[in-house]
């Protein structure tokens, strides 16, 4: 069994947290809109 370096559970967190960011720019934008249609 090998050992698991640092530099792969780093990859594997920030993959995970860029995923996330994504998501919440994409919805942020996407609330943005409606609101701006609403007031428009």
């Amino acid at each position: 069994m090998r050992s698991i370096s640092h530099v792969e559970i780093f990859n594997k967190y920030f993959q995970i947290w860029n995923d996330y960011f994504m998501w919440l720019i994409f919805i942020e934008k996407f609330c943005l809109t409606i609101v701006q249609q609403m007031f428009a």
